[in-house]
């Protein structure tokens, strides 16, 4: 009960001093999905912000690291869609994820599975 406003008052703190950090957007769509109704979860504007990440990085790093984040906000992206119902919409996700990192292993052996879909073989 204490941990959650704690996370979103240093996250609004993390905001003020890098607003277009990739991996503060990260964390902040996580915390947004992920939360309870009562300290603060937003199942639309959570999902969002794992849009953001790679097109923050993009501008800040260049094209040399444009995948920078990617496959962890997809995997999120996936997780929010799955919380969500939308089953498809998560294997999108993580089968995007999987292309940018092929061996990300929680999405190719636990969260794939999870919908019912054997690990992708390399």
């Amino acid at each position: 009960m204490t941990l959650g406003p704690e996370s979103s008052r240093l996250l609004a703190r993390a905001a003020k001093a890098a607003p277009a950090s990739p991996r503060l957007l990260l964390f902040r769509g996580i915390s947004l999905a992920q939360h309870t109704d009562d300290v603060g979860r937003d199942p639309v504007e959570g999902p969002s912000c794992f849009n953001k990440p790679w097109t923050a990085c993009q501008r800040q790093c260049g094209v040399a690291r444009p995948a920078l984040g990617r496959a962890d906000a997809l995997t999120w992206l996936g997780l929010a869609k799955q919380k969500a119902g939308d089953a498809e919409g998560a294997r999108t996700a993580w089968q995007q994820a999987l292309a940018i990192e092929p061996g990300f292993a929680w999405v190719k052996f636990a969260l794939l599975p999870s919908l019912g879909q054997k690990a992708p073989k390399q």
